[in-house]
């Protein structure tokens, strides 16, 4: 495209080059370094990152030519890929596998996921109270909230808070009403 008219009426248009790696524009009459310009980069992605939310969508910047469908208040994503319009199915925040045959999908839901995590009740626990919760590897157990971080009351085993492994919990005691 040598040529684009705005809506508003404003040409756009290339305006030759000095060398063969660097291209400039004119935007009415005005003229615009474009290759290596970093600023003609950022605008490029601000107006880029711009319309994505317009459409709803999340552009991933590993994979900038895949973006994810937000569904469900992000329950579950429709990934695609911009070039060649090829899909995939949904895929759901709790079973995205990244080692599928359509990985490069996959790996773009799982940093849409990990970009947008849930918040869950207990990333918020307090000093001293004590949750009963689920971890992936070992089941339900007892967890103390000792700083910023839980031990496990009867191992001493220290996770963070937002530990991605605690997959359901509950408090069962807390300070203030003790």
């Amino acid at each position: 495209m040598n040529e684009f008219t705005a809506s508003n009426g404003v040409t756009v248009e290339w305006a030759g080059s000095d060398t063969s790696s660097t291209r400039w524009l004119s935007i009415g009459g005005n003229y615009m370094w474009t290759d290596e310009d970093p600023d003609v980069s950022a605008l490029r992605e601000f107006f880029r990152a711009e319309e994505d939310e317009l459409l709803g969508r999340w552009r991933s910047s590993e994979h900038p030519g895949f973006v994810a469908h937000v569904h469900e208040g992000g329950l579950y994503v429709w990934v695609s890929k911009e070039v060649g319009g090829a899909s995939t199915g949904a895929f759901y925040r709790d079973a995205v596998d990244t080692n599928n045959r359509r990985s490069e999908f996959a790996r773009v839901a799982r940093a849409y996921f990990d970009d947008h995590p849930v918040s869950k009740p207990w990333h918020d626990a307090k000093e001293g109270d004590i949750w009963v919760l689920d971890l992936i590897a070992s089941g339900e157990a007892p967890w103390q909230v000792v700083g910023q971080r839980f031990e496990h009351v009867q191992t001493g085993t220290a996770r963070p808070l937002n530990d991605k492994s605690f997959r359901e919990g509950r408090r069962i005691w807390t300070e203030e009403t003790a």
